[in-house]
């Protein structure tokens, strides 16, 4: 301790400074924190959900979303294998197929989610076409009905084995998962466009509503007539329904093709809703060839799973024009924004 006053005010001078630099470190951690947490977020944002968050598709998103998708289908794969009434044989062939599945399951799946929210963020549905919505909704309803009966209806299965000399049918769990998402996922897309009053500006066309009401009158016919025993098997009334599903398929994109055209712009469709659409199909082809050729049974695997075959097929097509729309034909995103807004 010191007698001389101006010493003793320097101390306490001292000591004042020091809690003053001990109070400023303890402000600078919950900055320090907070810009953690915020790079967190950032990196989710721009690369793990980049699926979700970006509409443009450029080559670095696009090599990011591929990469986490992969990763999820392996993880999924890893942690709930498939366990359908397939019988696959060998150990490394069930894995792969189960990668397979599940990675195309996820693709197709997340596929709708981009939309949805591009949707929910512009509360507008303006540029994508309404016609495709309503098919789009018809025509997973038909393919859920179609994979839920092969999974689930011991009838079904019998009708394919009496049909296809003994082989069970290659309907997996994860085809049954997906369809189920997708009729619910294209009806959400359907309420957007009813929220959002593009129903009453943008109508949809006669073609549409014709085409839809020919076929709901064609199934509940058919229905009608196996149910009574007038004649005919569920298994018919089943393929009837991959059919028209396969033709909506066709039909759907139609539309939005030509509403692409007629704004010269792809703005108002996410495009990463195609990217995703177009490796589900890929990979949904390579499984079923893969699976057909590892039961040994090509001819019947294949093509008495029409329905998968024909909608992988339909959407890697599709996907490619609607593809080259957006990247190659009307890639000028500040332009289509003014067109669009006039």
């Amino acid at each position: 301790k010191s007698s001389n006053p101006t010493d003793r005010y320097d101390l306490i001078d001292l000591e004042n400074s020091n809690n003053n630099r001990g109070n400023g470190h303890e402000r600078l951690l919950p900055q320090r924190n907070k810009q953690e947490e915020n790079r967190c977020l950032n990196f989710i944002r721009d690369y793990a959900c980049v699926m979700l968050t970006d509409d443009v598709g450029s080559p670095s998103s696009v090599c990011w979303g591929l990469n986490t998708l992969f990763i999820l289908g392996v993880t999924v794969a890893v942690l709930f294998p498939l366990k359908g009434n397939t019988g696959l044989k060998g150990i490394i062939w069930p894995i792969l197929s189960a990668i397979i599945g599940y990675t195309y399951f996820l693709a197709w799946s997340i596929s709708f989610y981009p939309q949805a929210l591009l949707n929910h963020q512009r509360r507008s549905t303006t540029g994508l076409s309404i016609d495709f919505c309503l098919l789009n909704f018809f025509g997973h309803t038909c393919y859920c009905i179609y994979n839920s009966s092969f999974f689930w209806s011991p009838t079904i299965q019998e009708e394919y084995r009496s049909r296809h000399s003994g082989s069970d049918n290659l309907v997996e769990i994860n085809d049954v998962a997906f369809s189920i998402h997708a009729c619910l996922l294209s009806g959400l897309t359907l309420y957007q466009v009813w929220l959002y009053d593009d129903w009453k500006t943008n109508p949809s066309s006669i073609y549409t509503k014709v085409t839809l009401f020919s076929m709901t009158s064609i199934a509940v016919i058919s229905a009608s007539f196996i149910g009574h025993g007038l004649g005919g098997q569920w298994l018919n009334l089943v393929y009837a329904l991959s059919v028209f599903k396969i033709v909506i398929t066709c039909m759907k994109y139609i539309p939005q093709i030509m509403l692409n055209s007629e704004r010269k712009s792809t703005v108002g469709w996410n495009i990463w809703g195609i990217l995703l659409d177009f490796i589900g199909g890929a990979l949904s082809t390579v499984q079923l060839f893969g699976d057909a050729i590892n039961v040994g049974d090509v001819k019947d695997g294949v093509f008495g799973n029409s329905a998968k075959l024909g909608l992988g097929v339909l959407s890697i097509v599709f996907d490619v024009v609607l593809i080259v729309q957006h990247y190659v034909l009307y890639p000028d995103t500040e332009k289509a924004v003014k067109v669009t807004s006039q």
